[in-house]
């Protein structure tokens, strides 16, 4: 489940009256907050940046009392209780609680390649799922990486050709 999905089913718990308690392992709004424009969120046909998306998020939250932790790693699931799943976090502290809902979300896969780091570092690397993410570097040297989801667009103010 995105982790977008989370903070929906927080706000939606919440608002039915529920006490909500959401736990985020690396930064509120995972990767929707690094996004630099999401074109598929209902409710914003002209896209949204994902750091307005986490803040908008985080604001309808905390209006519905939701109990915001990060950083805050899980890590596991006790369910000897028939009744009442407890989630264990990684310091140790255990939540009773009567429903969990998992939003494991994504992580980047790392390229390989020498200076990768450095590369991701000095902002030429874009993650692009749809046209409208790579419009501007139509004319400008780039290398495509694909994979079924999204698409990795190296912009390189200096391109070698090898042949």
């Amino acid at each position: 489940m995105p982790v977008r999905r989370a903070w929906a089913a927080a706000v939606s718990g919440a608002s039915e009256g529920l006490a909500t308690v959401l736990l985020d392992r690396s930064g509120l709004g995972g990767q929707a907050a690094k996004s630099a424009r999401i074109e598929n969120y209902l409710g914003f046909p002209d896209g949204v940046s994902g750091v307005d998306l986490t803040r908008l998020a985080m604001v309808q939250a905390l209006k519905f009392g939701v109990r915001i932790h990060s950083p805050y790693a899980v890590a596991g699931l006790d369910l000897s209780d028939d009744r009442r799943p407890t989630v264990v976090l990684e310091d140790g502290v255990r939540i009773r609680c009567r429903a969990v809902i998992a939003a494991t979300g994504a992580r980047y896969r790392r390229l390989d390649i020498p200076q990768w780091a450095t590369f991701e570092k000095s902002g030429c690397i874009r993650y692009a799922a749809t046209e409208s993410d790579v419009r501007g570097y139509e004319r400008q040297t780039s290398l495509d990486v694909g994979c079924q989801a999204a698409r990795l667009w190296l912009r390189c103010d200096h391109a070698v050709a090898r042949s």
